[in-house]
């Protein structure tokens, strides 16, 4: 009877843990950001947030009302806190952050520093760390998230997408969150790399609804290589066959499409469908010496030649030549960051876990030590299918 009666009363004490909605906030009290933009002007911190419009977001058709689909607020101050907080001041509910979706830092606020945004953004308790962070280029961080486009109502969600497909189906950008970003500045094993956005035409022309009611957009916002940090400071770009050769020598490539000559004219393409990467940093007589291996699977996707396809050895003269091609471009990549002195590849991390002790001994001087690092690098390529015919087209119209 004792027990059945502490069981009930534990019971009830439970209860009261659980009512968990003390906190809770109603739909119509807040407006919920679902991107945020950082420039900087002399001092001054400028931040850009991107909320959305509910009810027409809901709607069929954008703009169905006369309304855009989300709204824009600016404002600043002397850290990314105090501008946020300011914008109650237009806006008429405190801005809600857990939903957001993209970052964008401008381009002189990021050849700055991006420290001081990072740790607002790490340190808030209402965000999540599952956005992707990117830098704009030759436009402000602020008016990225003013262009709206046509197959996405929100254009952070629009920003989100083109990054992820991007990654996934090119090899151009990265998908780097908030939590690779404070990993890189904190541990100093592996600089960080960031997608660059830009926008075609005037940008002053993607924030009217007119925008999206052409079959071509007069302005749109689109990815165009990668951003290069030492720290937490921008210090030069890649482009886009550095970016990918980056994401080669990562093993972030899920697919892309390889372009090699043929031996006479023409050309063939490859599609990459799997890859992987392995980084090695060995010491040899007190010299280190990094290796990089790439393996990769592909599929013959498009011959603009007149070639053969039909023997092994055929294959095996594609699976080498697609392979020379591609030690190259990451060789290219390689040289670039060995000249800004950024290990965006991850050697120092391999080094780290290899010799701890050693390593906290050089990291603060690791750039220097990467950059004079001989690096080796081995790529495989296995060509897996040919498609659905063997004989290329051309041999048949050759006959």
């Amino acid at each position: 009877m004792i027990k059945k009666f502490l069981f009930i009363h534990l019971f009830v004490l439970l209860l009261f843990t659980l009512s968990g909605c003390w906190d809770s906030r109603e739909l119509n009290e807040i407006a919920l950001a679902s991107a945020l933009a950082f420039d900087k002007e002399d001092d001054t911190i400028i931040v850009t947030a991107q909320v959305l419009n509910p009810g027409e977001l809901a709607s069929g058709q954008s703009g169905a009302s006369g309304r855009v689909p989300v709204s824009s607020y600016q404002s600043s101050g002397k850290t990314v806190f105090e501008a946020i907080r300011k914008m109650t001041t237009e806006l008429p509910r405190k801005l809600y952050l857990s939903h957001i979706q993209y970052i964008v830092f401008g381009e002189e606020l990021a050849k700055e520093g991006i420290g001081d945004a990072i740790d607002f953004l790490s340190r808030d308790h209402e965000m999540r760390s599952d956005f992707f962070v990117s830098v704009s280029r030759e436009v402000e961080a602020g008016e990225i998230l003013n262009i709206l486009s046509t197959l996405e109502k929100n254009p952070a969600n629009k920003l989100y997408l083109s990054n992820q497909s991007s990654a996934r189906n090119w090899g151009e950008t990265t998908q780097t969150t908030i939590d690779e970003l404070l990993i890189n500045l904190m541990t100093h094993q592996t600089q960080t790399v960031l997608s660059v956005i830009i926008v075609s035409g005037d940008p002053n022309d993607g924030n009217d609804l007119s925008n999206v009611e052409k079959v071509q957009s007069d302005a749109k916002a689109l990815y165009s290589g990668m951003a290069v940090f030492k720290e937490d400071r921008l210090i030069d770009w890649l482009d886009v066959y550095e970016s990918r050769g980056v994401n080669l020598a990562r093993g972030e490539i899920q697919s892309s499409i390889i372009t090699i000559p043929c031996e006479e004219e023409g050309e063939l393409a490859i599609e990459i469908i799997k890859g992987a990467a392995k980084t090695l940093v060995n010491k040899k007589r007190e010299e280190l010496e990094g290796t990089n291996e790439v393996n990769l699977q592909g599929r013959i996707g498009d011959v603009q030649c007149k070639t053969q396809l039909d023997t092994n050895k055929d294959i095996k003269k594609i699976e080498e030549d697609t392979s020379k091609v591609l030690k190259e471009e990451i060789n290219r990549s390689i040289e670039k960051l060995q000249s800004l002195e950024s290990d965006v590849i991850g050697f120092g991390q391999s080094y780290a876990q290899k010799y701890p002790q050693e390593w906290e001994k050089i990291k603060a001087t690791w750039g220097t030590t990467f950059a004079d690092m001989p690096i080796k690098i081995n790529v495989k390529v296995k060509i897996s299918n040919t498609g659905t015919t063997t004989n290329p087209l051309h041999n048949e119209l050759e006959e």
